[in-house]
């Protein structure tokens, strides 16, 4: 609600800037007062459709790639396998609207704000704003009411020319509160996507799904069999059942060649078992990309965010542009730290180390990779002072960025 958005103030602005530039720029930084950079790019795939499917509730350790053995998602395992994977992915936060914001817009989740439900929508950087730039048709599809979460509102105003919702599906496809099955929502999206691809230029699709959120309604009568008797894992299967529709489908038109495929999760799902009042299995998720024609692909293990989704796919479709996210191109570059928070707990984690801040309590350090609980913090001091001003620095930046979005200041460009 607006009423949860307030402005944090751990550190000073100008302090929180500086520390984000030197994250970002290092040896070369000098103070300006932005983290834009020119982005360099390797686009094999240049000018390529996008198509980004933003998964509801996909954790990663429902996928066989990620130890699960109950056989949940055989089809995104498979086309997992044919893809550039990065399996140390994080969410940004653990709400779905937390999830469309980081993937698309490229920052964080800010503790006390509605990612898009803001007073007045700031004017990001990100997929759809630099797609547009360079001629790209925007489009986005949510299975139910693209008001929701202010969501339409927040899209429109960052360059999506189309938001496709529950207004525009037949009423008798509307099966519950999130709307229509994920399948329905899918097969619908193809002929609008034809429409785009015969305008003769490139398109950006992004589609939120919904089925694996409840009220979990499976519809009947459509193909699909259920092996599990679960609802809450059965979904699973239907979700994942879903996608395979989707690439079916999309094999079958003129653009399929011609496109790159994204999928990623907007958050996970909290197991009991997890260690830390950071949930790993809530911010664990899938991400990768899928290039018809690729001639080699690759798995990364190295540390990842879901805002580097926008900077990893523009690698590989566009020529060097300006990045004013918090995200990077996983291809050339790596994180030595990255940041994450679910709602009153805030996370910095590097390959070995996790530090966790929590409101109106006292923070602690542990060896994550371990799975030690004992609290390193006194022991590590320097280490821990470090890691979370950078926490702090992450979100803060952030907050000053969207402040000033609509500012007319011209933003600088350098080259990490």
């Amino acid at each position: 609600t607006k009423a949860g958005n307030k402005e944090l103030h751990w550190i000073d602005d100008k302090e929180a800037l500086a520390v984000m530039e030197h994250y970002f720029f290092g040896a070369q930084y000098h103070q300006t007062g932005s983290i834009a950079r020119l982005q360099q790019t390797r686009p094999a795939f240049e000018r390529r459709n996008v198509v980004l499917v933003i998964m509801e509730s996909m954790a990663a350790h429902r996928m066989k790639r990620f130890g699960n053995d109950q056989g949940l998602t055989p089809f995104l395992d498979s086309l997992a396998d044919k893809s550039w994977c990065f399996d140390s992915t994080f969410s940004a936060g653990i709400h779905t609207y937390n999830g469309i914001y980081a993937t698309l817009f490229g920052h964080p989740a800010l503790m006390k704000r509605h990612s898009l439900d803001m007073l007045s929508v700031p004017r990001m950087s990100g997929l759809p704003n630099v797609l547009a730039g360079q001629g790209y048709q925007n489009i986005f599809f949510t299975t139910h009411d693209e008001q929701f979460d202010n969501m339409s509102g927040f899209l429109l105003a960052n360059s999506f020319h189309t938001v496709i919702g529950q207004k525009d599906y037949p009423l008798a496809e509307i099966k519950s509160s999130m709307g229509v099955p994920d399948e329905f929502m899918f097969r619908f999206a193809i002929p609008r996507l034809n429409a785009l691809a015969a305008n003769g230029k490139p398109f950006f699709a992004a589609l939120m799904t919904g089925s694996n959120h409840d009220p979990r309604i499976i519809p009947e009568n459509t193909g699909f069999v259920r092996r599990l008797p679960f609802q809450e894992l059965a979904v699973i299967e239907y979700a994942d059942w879903s996608v395979r529709k989707l690439m079916t489908y999309a094999e079958k038109q003129t653009w399929y060649n011609n496109t790159v495929f994204v999928f990623v999760a907007d958050h996970g799902v909290p197991l009991w078992h997890d260690l830390y009042d950071i949930p790993f299995t809530f911010h664990h998720i899938p991400f990768f990309i899928f290039a018809p024609g690729a001639n080699r692909t690759d798995t990364y293990k190295k540390l990842a965010l879901q805002t580097d989704v926008f900077p990893t796919v523009m690698s590989l479709i566009s020529k060097p542009y300006q990045n004013n996210t918090f995200g990077i191109d996983l291809f050339t570059e790596t994180h030595r730290n990255i940041v994450f928070s679910s709602d009153d707990v805030l996370a910095c984690m590097n390959d070995s180390l996790l530090y966790v801040y929590r409101e109106n309590q006292a923070a602690s350090l542990y060896r994550f990779r371990k799975g030690d609980k004992t609290d390193y913090r006194d022991q590590m001091p320097g280490v821990t002072d470090s890691m979370s001003k950078l926490a702090f620095a992450w979100l803060q930046t952030s907050q000053w960025i969207l402040n000033h979005a609509n500012n007319s200041a011209p933003q600088m460009q350098r080259t990490p």
